[in-house]
């Protein structure tokens, strides 16, 4: 591994500052480099996780001589063309850090990387219309930095948007820095015309329309595409799914045109058809995933996807009327179901609250969510 970052040119030499490296799973994100004190020989830049080859999503932590603290995430690609992410780790100290200390670095690192994985900062949690309409001229900073403030005030510094049609999203990560945080957004959602979606994107009718809109999206500066592949719940017929789903063919079609522009596919998914065909097109995560069965389980378990349930856009309705607490019920009771069984599976899970969304409200919905993961599971 030494040898081939050095032949590469990724590092002018290592020396003795590698000591060992390991693999572990990464959740398939497009990275960006803006570290400025980096370890001294590594190159700034950008880059992007690939699907495919040996190792898919693999990522590394180098662990230095002078004890490690996350700085930043670097690609590389070695000889034999599969295409990696590193993390790298250092520290600022001088020497390395040993016993409690280490350990109360860590965890320190690990309050501060506390993420949201799947948010719409368009939303106000309160009324969908009323909150974009405050950006129909364009995207309002003022409401952009109250809800930013609301992360930060949380100790939240990641977020991942799920993005929307006004621009909202990519003026969020402009300005995120600001407050500490690692904002990533797909610009945009994309979704077929007649089909779910327009809500928070664009449409496309062919798949020439479709490439064109994951250009259009890497060209604003894009850190995935989102694609939309189902409706949403429908709450009048519990295991209902609203419209209908896109054809596994086309969906395998979209994710690999994504990846071939060397983008990252986060889906909107629901329901047993959509999550089976979104997890055998490759997506790197897939988003809600209402109503899984047995053999959907299955899949994700076998897979390198990434389950993103959003909880809290269901549980948080209970008791506020705008739907029977007895229809509810069967929906929550179905996921908590399903929450165990991923965790007795080994499925790679992340929390995500679809902050936005109506009585998921930024700062906290992301909160709601990792309790009702430690409600659900217990000393599991």
């Amino acid at each position: 591994l030494h040898r081939h970052f050095a032949d590469q040119g990724i590092v002018d030499s290592l020396g003795d500052r590698l000591v060992h490296a390991h693999s572990r799973s990464g959740i398939g994100l497009r990275i960006k480099i803006a570290q400025q004190d980096a370890l001294p020989g590594l190159r700034q830049g950008r880059g992007e996780i690939h699907t495919g080859g040996c190792f898919p999503h693999a990522a590394f932590l180098i662990h230095n001589r002078n004890g490690f603290c996350h700085v930043g995430t670097y690609f590389l690609k070695i000889p034999n063309k599969v295409e990696m992410l590193m993390l790298i780790y250092y520290s600022k100290r001088g020497r390395p850090l040993q016993g409690e200390k280490r350990k109360s670095r860590e965890k320190e690192e690990k309050r501060e990387m506390f993420g949201e994985c799947h948010a719409h900062i368009i939303m106000d949690g309160v009324n969908y219309r009323h909150a974009v309409d405050m950006h129909k001229n364009g995207p309002d900073d003022k409401i952009i930095r109250e809800h930013l403030k609301a992360y930060q005030e949380r100790g939240i510094a990641f977020v991942r948007d799920g993005g929307d049609a006004l621009g909202v999203s990519a003026r969020a990560k402009e300005l995120a820095p600001e407050y500490g945080i690692d904002y990533r957004t797909p610009i945009f959602a994309i979704h077929k015309e007649g089909h779910y979606g327009s809500i928070v994107g664009k449409g496309f009718a062919t798949m020439v329309e479709f490439h064109k809109r994951v250009l259009e999206a890497k060209q604003a500066g894009a850190d995935f595409i989102k694609i939309m592949t189902t409706g949403i719940l429908d709450f009048n017929e519990h295991g209902a799914i609203t419209g209908t789903p896109l054809d596994g063919s086309e969906v395998k079609e979209m994710v690999h045109i994504a990846h071939e522009e060397g983008m990252a596919v986060m889906s909107h998914t629901n329901g047993d058809y959509g999550v089976q065909a979104a997890v055998a097109a490759g997506v790197d995560s897939l988003e809600h995933g209402n109503y899984m069965n047995e053999e959907s389980l299955a899949m994700l378990a076998e897979s390198d996807t990434v389950w993103v349930p959003t909880l809290v856009t269901v549980r948080n309705l209970l008791g506020d009327g705008r739907y029977d607490d007895e229809t509810l019920k069967p929906i929550i009771e179905s996921a908590e179901e399903n929450i165990r069984k991923a965790f007795r599976l080994g499925i790679k899970t992340a929390p995500g609250s679809d902050a936005g969304a109506y009585r998921v409200l930024h700062g906290k919905g992301i909160r709601d969510e990792v309790q009702s993961f430690a409600e659900i599971l217990g000393d599991q």
